[in-house]
């Protein structure tokens, strides 16, 4: 079994809400495109519906 341990990701925090990305062996040691994903951010409907 291979040994587990934290990784610590980039986050950019910011007053509209925070990011945090990873990217293909430069934050982690096996190969994906790219994922990030943004929390603590507040939308409203009408952003919502450019999003979809």
């Amino acid at each position: 079994m291979t040994k587990l341990k934290i990784i610590q990701l980039p986050k950019i925090l910011d007053d509209r809400g925070n990011l945090t990305f990873i990217e293909s062996e430069k934050h982690i040691p096996f190969k994906i495109k790219r994922a990030y994903w943004i929390y603590y951010a507040e939308f409203s409907k009408d952003k919502l519906k450019i999003l979809k």
